[in-house]
């Protein structure tokens, strides 16, 4: 097969171009290039987003708090990238398990950019995070002191976030309601029981004026009495014919629910059984797959394996060849130490033999 670099293609409505490591992964692949091309071209726009969104990352200073909020965007378009990547993986290897291998690769390379750039993405947002917040906590503890010191309840008061010229209002107001109500305490005390007084004059009076006037308006409210009597029994038989018909239409609605239910649980039911049917096939499909691929696994060993075996052969002939060898006798001392430095190689060289041909198979 042969096999051509990828070229920029024409998808619309924009323009895609494939980066050198989808490049790499559809030349090294080994599948049909008109295959590889198309499973490549579905990855391209998630991983131009992804290049998209590292440039926009670029520029960012993690000790900036404007770039904060940039940054955590981007973490999140980040994190919905690679979960498009991994939908996209999964429906590809679904549908061809045989070219796991490209998709795998294709896969790996976007995905890795992808979350790379979002670990840079959150160290920006965490950094700034920990750093705003320690000082938030310092600022709210320090104002919280100094505020309790008027009695003010600053169980509510968002210490941590509130502006300085906010804050100063606040204490001085703090400060100035804690002498009022000081002042104010001692002139109501007074005033309490110059009312108290007063009040006690006051309700005899009332209590006075009220005889007369409840012995004044007692025909007028015998009158009101009998009316509201007639007006509260009108009421009750109103209300009656209005539960009556809501009883009506709740017993109607009740029914319609009914049947509603029970068509939606025979759908769920057909549903259900679709669903099993097709679980079952797909099961099926994967195992005979499954068998296909450990049968070609199992012969490809066994050839290997009849093909080594003339040669396995051959190498224990030399190994063997190789230990029988025996040095002569020298009588001089240069002669000895040749032989004995011969001696010496031939058994590294039968020890790389013997490590050597543990490894074939």
């Amino acid at each position: 097969m042969t096999k051509k670099k990828t070229e920029v293609q024409q998808v619309q409505p924009a323009e895609i171009v494939l980066v050198d490591s989808l490049n790499d992964v559809i030349t090294n692949s080994g599948l049909e290039f008109s295959k590889a091309q198309k499973y490549a071209m579905g990855y391209a726009p998630l991983m131009s987003e992804v290049i998209a969104q590292s440039e926009l990352l670029k520029p960012l200073d993690k000790t900036n708090p404007e770039d904060a909020a940039k940054a955590k965007r981007i973490s999140l378009d980040l994190g919905k990238i690679c979960s498009m990547l991994t939908a996209k993986k999964k429906e590809d290897k679904d549908t061809l398990l045989i070219e796991t291998r490209l998709i795998d690769g294709l896969f790996n390379v976007a995905e890795s950019t992808a979350r790379l750039t979002q670990k840079d993405a959150d160290e920006i947002c965490e950094y700034l995070e920990v750093i705003e917040h320690k000082r938030r906590m310092e600022l709210a503890d320090t104002r919280r002191a100094e505020l309790q010191q008027y009695d003010v309840d600053t169980t509510y008061l968002p210490l941590e976030i509130m502006g300085d010229e906010q804050y100063a209002r606040c204490l001085e107001d703090g400060k100035l309601a804690f002498d009022a109500r000081r002042e104010r305490a001692e002139r109501i005390e007074a005033e309490r029981l110059e009312q108290i007084r007063l009040a006690g004059l006051a309700e005899q009076e009332r209590l006075r004026l009220q005889a007369e006037r409840i012995e004044a308006e007692r025909p007028e409210a015998e009158r009101l009495k009998f009316e509201l009597a007639e007006k509260e029994a009108l009421l009750v038989k109103e209300r009656e014919a209005s539960k009556a018909e809501a009883d009506k239409l709740a017993a109607e609605n009740a029914k319609k629910l009914a049947e509603q239910k029970r068509i939606a649980d025979e759908a769920a039911k057909k549903q259900a059984a679709e669903l099993a049917k097709q679980k079952a096939e797909a099961d099926k499909l994967a195992k005979e797959l499954q068998a296909k691929k450990d049968s070609e696994t199992k012969a490809e060993a066994d050839k290997k394996a009849a093909q080594l075996a003339p040669d396995k052969e051959k190498i224990n002939q030399l190994y063997k060849s190789l230990k029988a060898f025996e040095v002569p006798d020298f009588t001089t001392t240069e002669c000895a130490v040749i032989g004995t430095e011969v001696l010496n190689k031939i058994s590294h060289i039968l020890s790389y033999i013997k490590a050597e041909s543990i490894k074939l198979k």
